[in-house]
């Protein structure tokens, strides 16, 4: 999660992106165009300022309602959507630190491509609570 402070003199705050999660490389703003944006929005007015948050909650507010969808209607499970979903997750945890023998018995076994492997792998990108038991979890299946 962002880090957002109000400076003590009550004239400038702090935004600290080191937590920020970014499940898709590209996918978030730069710092370049983060920065843009609080410069034009010192600008407005206070108004004007809160009908651009309402406008991007309802933005937000229409993404998390669109991957809830998503979720309840899964694309059907063709043999290619598995293979594709097999071979994102593979490179996902090669990302995350598992070795290529440890995804291999992952993919071997049948752990890779299901439901709950993909459950597990989400966990673990957006660095949730839960991420470090789901690692471990994949980690003891990839010991055969």
């Amino acid at each position: 999660m962002v880090e957002i402070k109000a400076n003590e003199d009550g004239k400038s705050f702090l935004v600290d992106l080191a937590k920020r999660v970014e499940y898709r490389k590209g996918e978030k703003a730069t710092i370049d165009q983060l920065i843009g944006l609080n410069r034009w929005a010192t600008e407005m007015k206070g108004v004007s300022v809160s009908l651009l948050i309402a406008i991007s909650k309802a933005m937000v507010d229409q993404d998390t309602a669109k991957a809830k969808w998503r979720k309840e209607h899964p694309p059907e499970q063709t043999e290619e959507v598995v293979k594709k979903t097999i071979a994102d997750q593979k490179t996902i945890l090669g990302e995350f630190g598992f070795t290529e023998t440890q995804i291999t018995v992952l993919a071997n076994t049948g752990v890779l491509g299901t439901q709950e492997t993909f459950d597990r792998i989400g966990e673990i990108m957006k660095k949730t609570e839960r991420a470090e038991e789901c690692k471990n979890a994949l980690l003891k299946l990839s010991q055969g």
